[in-house]
C-alpha cells in the first residue's frame, strides 16, 4: 500500500493524488453498501423463502433424498456435441436429460430415468404441443418429471400425467454466482433461481445421493464464436425450439457474451463445490467444448473405469 501510494504521487502529483483518492473512496464506499444486501439475502436459510402453501407440495421431494446413493448418473444436455459422441453403452445407465434433449434420448434409443425442465419459458402456449410428447415419452419409460410448480401446474391445466417432483425457485440466483459459499440444493425448501437447466439436473442428482455425476453435450463455447447460429444436438428445424428465448442473449457482441459465460461458469464451479460437500463429484465426460471448471474424462473410459480421471483443463479437446 505505501509503495502504491509513492507511485500514485509520483505519477500525478500532490493535487492528481487528492482527486484521484476523493474519487476513489466513494465508488468504494458505494459498492460495500450495494454488497450488503446481497451478503445478507445469500446466508439466510432458504426456509425464509419457503411460504406455507408450497411447503406441503414440495415435501413430496423428500422421496428422492439419497434415493441414488453411491450411484452415478449421466447427464445429456444439449450441446451439438452430442451428435458426434459415440454414447453406445449408456444403455442401463441412470440418464437426466434436459429442455427439448429427449427428442435426442427417442432418436438414440435411450431410456432416461429423468427429464429436467425449469424455464418459464416453457410455460408459453407455443411449448403446449412439446409437453404433451415430452408426456408420452415420460410414460414410455415410466421416468420422473423434475421441473417447477409453475410447470408442474401448467401440465395439470394440460391434463398431463407423470411423476413429477417440482421446486420453487426464488427469483434471486446470486449464490449460483459466489463461489465461496455453499447452495442449497433441497428442493424440499425454496431454491435460489437456477442459472440454467443443467444446474439445476445437476442440483437433483446431488440431492438424490450419485456419487458420479458425469455432464455429456455441454459445450459452454458460444462465446467462442458468437457469430454462428446456436446449435443444438436435436432437429432444430423439425422441432419446437427456444430460438426466441436466446435471441436476445446471442444478439449481444462477444465482449456481452464473455460477461454472462462467467456468471454460468462461477455457477458451475460452485456446484462442484457443493457437490464435494455432498460426497459427489462432477466429471466432464462431453467431446470438445470449453467447460474445463471440472475434471475431464472421456466416456469410453468412464464407462470401463470409472476411477480414471484428468485435471481440469487436460482433457479432450
Amino acid at each position: 500500500m505505501k509503495n502504491r501510494f509513492k507511485r500514485v504521487l509520483t505519477e500525478s502529483g500532490g493535487t492528481g493524488a487528492a482527486v484521484r483518492l476523493a474519487m476513489r473512496l466513494p465508488r468504494q464506499l458505494g459498492d460495500r453498501i450495494t454488497a450488503l444486501p446481497d451478503f445478507v439475502l445469500r446466508r439466510l436459510p432458504m426456509s425464509v423463502f419457503t411460504n406455507a402453501r408450497d411447503s406441503d407440495r414440495l415435501s413430496k421431494n423428500a422421496e428422492l433424498a439419497g434415493k441414488h446413493k453411491s450411484e452415478r448418473c449421466f447427464i445429456l444436455a444439449t450441446g451439438p456435441s452430442l451428435r458426434e459422441q459415440d454414447i453406445s453403452g449408456l444403455e442401463g445407465e441412470t440418464i437426466i436429460t434436459v429442455n427439448q434433449g429427449f427428442y435426442f434420448a427417442r432418436e438414440r434409443g435411450l431410456s432416461p430415468t429423468y427429464h429436467c425442465l425449469v424455464d418459464d419459458l416453457f410455460l408459453e402456449p407455443r411449448f403446449d404441443g412439446l409437453h404433451r410428447e415430452l408426456a408420452q415419452s415420460l410414460n414410455e419409460w415410466d421416468a420422473n418429471l423434475l421441473t417447477t410448480i409453475d410447470l408442474g401446474d401448467h401440465w395439470m391445466d394440460l391434463g398431463l400425467e407423470s411423476e413429477t417432483f417440482a421446486v420453487r425457485q426464488v427469483l434471486n440466483s446470486r449464490p449460483w454466482d459466489e463461489a465461496d459459499i455453499p447452495v442449497s440444493v433441497d428442493p424440499t425448501m425454496a431454491v435460489p433461481g437456477f442459472v440454467s437447466v443443467v444446474h439445476a439436473a445437476i442440483s437433483w442428482a446431488i440431492y438424490m445421493g450419485f456419487k458420479e455425476i458425469y455432464l455429456l453435450g455441454c459445450d459452454m463455447d458460444y462465446f467462442i464464436s458468437p457469430q454462428q447460429a446456436y446449435m443444438r444436438c436435436y432437429d432444430d428445424d423439425r422441432y419446437l425450439s427456444n430460438k426466441e428465448a436466446t435471441a436476445d442473449l446471442f444478439s449481444r457482441d462477444q465482449v456481452g457474451l464473455i460477461e454472462w459465460i462467467l456468471v454460468e461458469f462461477r455457477a458451475f464451479a460452485n456446484l462442484g463445490k457443493t457437490a464435494q460437500i455432498h460426497g459427489s463429484q462432477i466429471v466432464n465426460a462431453g467431446e470438445g467444448g470449453a467447460l474445463n471448471v471440472y475434471p475431464r474424462s472421456e466416456l469410453r473410459t468412464v464407462l470401463g473405469t470409472p476411477e480414471c480421471l484428468t485435471p481440469p483443463g487436460t482433457g479432450t479437446h
